[in-house]
């Protein structure tokens, strides 16, 4: 019997015959979808706490976000989404008084931000940089949008863990992974490849109100290339009252590396849910992936897990890219790696 519960406000449910479950290192929540034919006449509402197990092992801890319940001769049906706690932190806006804040550094300003939702941080980067000088809210923002403005300044990876916390991380901090092998433990693989997020050149500017500490960086430009983009495909990015502290230029250099890195990935299925060693398969880990047909053999960073049952039985689609994906890297020019996929194209940082 395949292991699938869901507790609802302290009320253990099982049963279940169908569920996607997915998680990902540049998400903030993580997020399922279950459902039953048959629920009895059950019904269950959005604002419920709950948390969702496979194989007894936790995979998300929040609320229901959504029901939906159907009847017809021959089902007596009910469907439920659900999502983390940090879901709030992605669908609400920032009340903050005062709205600035100074000599801050990353984790203190995520505590700050997540403390009226009881959210816990975890910080995972030894070293998350500078204090922010100031660190202006935007009006009508969201706390997301507030984090990743921050994080994306200090090289910092936003996202949550099984037990719905706030997460400070870089790429393969969670460790390792089984290996995956085509003939051995992968079903399907396939390698993607998508352009359409990557231009030529990046421009972030700088609209600080100035003041006496911000006056030098004021309306300051930053830029970068991805130099095998060859047609001219600019973007701009405008930074209101950017904080003082943050270098535009490497705001640039992060926009340019991971949409360079996250070009190409593999996408591959696997039966079941569970490692060799009986612990699910984790996102941000490292794995050792060898598909001959592909030319890659390589460690890989898994990105996205994702969880799923039906007809078919118990599966996960693993989403994996370069590990240096989600890097600010030197300059360099491109070379293919003995593992198959490109590392992040050559960024010039001006």
């Amino acid at each position: 019997m395949i292991g699938v519960s869901l507790t609802i406000e302290d009320q253990i449910f099982k049963g279940w015959t169908s569920l996607q479950v997915s998680s990902a290192i540049d998400a903030i929540a993580g997020e399922f979808n279950i459902s039953v034919e048959q629920s009895g006449g059950v019904l269950l509402y959005p604002g419920a706490s709950a948390v969702l197990k496979l194989e007894n092992q936790v995979v998300c801890s929040g609320y229901i976000t959504a029901s939906a319940a159907n009847i017809s001769p021959n089902e007596c049906g009910l469907s439920l989404k659900g999502a983390d706690k940090t879901v709030d932190l992605a669908e609400c806006s920032v009340i903050a008084e005062p709205d600035e804040w100074f000599n801050l550094n990353l984790y203190e300003i995520a505590v700050k931000l997540c403390q009226p939702f009881k959210i816990k941080v975890v910080n995972q980067v030894s070293d998350t940089g500078d204090v922010f000088k100031s660190f202006k809210i935007q009006p009508g923002e969201t706390v997301f949008d507030a984090l990743d403005r921050a994080a994306k300044a200090r090289a910092v990876l936003v996202t949550s863990d099984t037990s719905g916390n706030l997460v400070l991380t870089r790429a393969g901090l969670n460790g390792s992974a089984d290996d995956l092998v085509y003939g051995e433990n992968i079903l399907e693989a396939v390698l993607n490849s998508d352009w359409s997020n990557r231009f030529s050149n990046y421009v972030v500017k700088n609209q600080t109100v100035m003041t006496d500490d911000t006056q030098e960086n004021a309306n300051a430009s930053g830029t970068s290339e991805d130099l095998n983009v060859k047609r001219y495909r600019p973007l701009l990015q405008v930074i209101q009252n950017t904080e003082s502290g943050i270098a535009v230029s490497e705001l640039a250099a992060w926009e340019a590396c991971v949409r360079s890195g996250c070009s190409a990935s593999v996408e591959i299925t696997v039966q079941g849910w569970a490692q060799t060693n009986g612990l699910l398969w984790q996102k941000n880990t490292l794995s050792r992936v060898y598909i001959p047909r592909f030319g890659i053999n390589a460690n890989l960073l898994i990105k996205e897990v994702s969880f799923s049952l039906g007809n078919d039985g118990a599966k996960t689609r693993l989403f994996l890219v370069n590990p240096d994906a989600y890097k600010r890297l030197p300059i360099v020019k491109k070379t293919k790696d003995a593992g198959g996929l490109l590392p992040p194209d050559a960024i010039e940082i001006k």
